[in-house]
C-alpha cells in the first residue's frame, strides 16, 4: 500500500511538471489585411474570422513562430525530434496562401539553422543573431546577401522583434535593447521581465517571451514569469496595460486596427487560448493593486488575518473580564481576612503572576504598564 502510495505521488508530480519544464511555449499569433487572426497552439495553426469563427488553418505543424507578409501569405514551419538515440531536430518550413494552397518551401532539414528564420521585416529582409560568446547579429537580403549588423557580449533571452521598418528588439539581462537600422544599439527599458513564484510554469523559462510592436511606436512586451503585458512607449516609460490569471500567463500578442489587443495566453498544462481585450479595457498598474483579492495577497490571507484580529479582540475581553473577576475575589478575601497574617498566594494565569500580602503590601502584575495593578493593600479593606 505505501508502495502504491509513492507511485501514485510520483506520477502525480511528473504529470504536473513534465509540460512546464519541457515545453517552450510558441507566442506566434498574426493578423492579415482582412482581419482574420492566425495563431499557433504548437499542434496547429488556427484563424479566427471576424465574425468570430474559429477553425483550423494548417493542421499537424509545430511551428513557435508565424510571419504574414504583404499579400497576406502565412509562414511557419514544422518542428520535431528524432528521439534520444539521435538526439537531433529536424524541420521542414511551409507557407499558406490566402486562397488555401498550402506549400512547403524547404525541407525536411536539420533544424534551428540560420539560413531560414521567421523573424522579418515588413519587405521580407530575415534577421537572426550568432549565439557566439559575442553576440552578432546578421540580416539576410532579399538577394541572399548576409550582412552584420552589429555585435555585442549579451545574453538573449526570450523572442526578438523585428518592426516592420527593420528595427530589432531584443531582451538580455531584463534590459529591453534597440538594434535601430543604422546599426547602434541602445537600451530601451530596465526591468523589463518579472517573477513570480506564484506561477508554477515559470521553470527554465526567460522572464520576458513575445514582443510586438503597435501605433505610436509602442512596444509590447509578455512579461511571462510576472503574467503581465507591459507597454514601452519610445521614452522607454513602462506600463502594465493587462494581467493574466493563473494558471495562465501571456506569451505573444498583437494591436489590431482598432487598437484592442489579442493577447496569446499559455497555462502550465500546455493549453492555449485568445483573448481579446478592448482598448477601453486596458488596465494600468494601480488599478489592479486597489481591490486586495485581485492583487499579490490572497484573500484567505486577508481573511485569515481579519479572523485573526477578532479572536485577539475576543480574547482580550474574555481575559479582561477574568482579570475583572479576579479582583473582586481579592477584595472579597482581603476585606474578611483581618486576622490572617500568612501570606496568601493566589492562582492567577501565568502571564499575571500575581501574589497578595497582607498588610503593607501590594499587588503587581508582569502586565503592560497601562494595565499593570499597584494597589495598597488599605485599599482592599474599605
Amino acid at each position: 500500500m505505501l508502495f502504491s502510495s509513492r507511485v501514485v505521488f510520483i506520477l502525480i508530480t511528473i504529470w504536473m511538471f513534465t509540460p512546464a519544464l519541457k515545453a517552450h511555449p510558441g507566442p506566434g499569433i498574426v493578423k492579415d489585411s482582412k482581419g482574420n487572426i492566425c495563431y499557433t497552439d504548437l499542434v496547429n495553426v488556427w484563424k479566427i474570422s471576424p465574425n468570430g469563427h474559429k477553425a483550423i488553418a494548417v493542421s499537424a505543424v509545430h511551428t513557435h513562430q508565424l510571419y504574414i507578409d504583404q499579400k497576406d501569405v502565412l509562414f511557419g514551419e514544422h518542428l520535431w525530434y528524432n528521439g534520444e538515440q539521435s538526439d537531433n531536430w529536424n524541420c521542414y518550413a511551409w507557407k499558406l496562401y490566402p486562397n488555401g494552397k498550402l506549400d512547403t518551401i524547404f525541407g525536411p532539414a536539420a533544424a534551428f539553422q540560420n539560413e531560414y528564420t521567421l523573424n522579418r521585416d515588413a519587405r521580407g529582409n530575415q534577421y537572426y543573431i550568432q549565439n557566439h560568446p559575442v553576440k552578432k547579429f546578421f540580416r539576410i537580403n532579399l538577394d541572399g546577401s548576409v550582412m552584420k549588423l552589429a555585435e555585442g557580449n549579451y545574453h538573449i533571452t526570450g523572442y526578438m522583434l523585428i518592426t516592420p521598418e527593420g528595427n530589432w528588439y531584443f531582451t538580455s539581462q531584463n534590459i529591453l535593447y534597440l538594434l535601430d537600422t543604422s546599426g547602434r544599439i541602445s537600451r530601451v527599458a530596465n526591468d523589463i521581465g518579472s517573477y513570480s513564484s506564484s506561477h508554477p510554469g515559470n521553470f527554465n523559462l526567460p522572464n520576458t517571451l513575445g514582443m510586438w510592436n503597435g501605433r505610436q511606436q509602442n512596444i509590447y512586451v509578455a512579461d511571462y514569469s510576472g503574467q503581465k503585458v507591459k507597454r514601452v512607449n519610445p521614452q522607454g516609460k513602462v506600463e502594465v496595460i493587462a494581467y493574466s490569471k493563473s494558471p495562465w500567463s501571456p506569451v505573444g500578442g498583437l494591436i489590431d486596427d482598432q487598437k484592442n489587443l489579442w493577447l496569446l495566453e499559455n497555462d502550465v498544462s500546455n493549453q492555449v487560448r485568445v483573448r481579446k481585450i478592448l482598448q477601453a479595457n486596458f488596465r494600468s498598474e494601480h488599478e489592479f493593486e486597489l481591490p486586495i483579492w485581485k492583487h499579490g495577497l490572497p484573500l484567505a490571507i486577508f481573511m485569515a488575518i481579519l479572523l485573526g484580529a477578532c479572536y485577539f479582540f475576543i480574547s482580550s475581553k474574555i481575559l479582561l473580564w477574568a482579570m475583572s473577576s479576579k479582583l473582586h475575589l481579592t477584595m472579597f478575601a482581603a476585606h474578611y481576612s483581618k486576622h490572617i497574617t500568612r501570606r496568601l498566594t493566589f492562582s492567577w494565569p501565568a502571564s499575571f503572576s500575581g501574589i497578595f500580602y497582607p498588610g503593607n503590601s501590594s499587588i503587581y502584575s508582569s502586565w503592560p504598564a497601562s494595565f499593570l495593578f499597584k494597589r495598597p493593600a488599605s485599599f482592599f479593606r474599605r
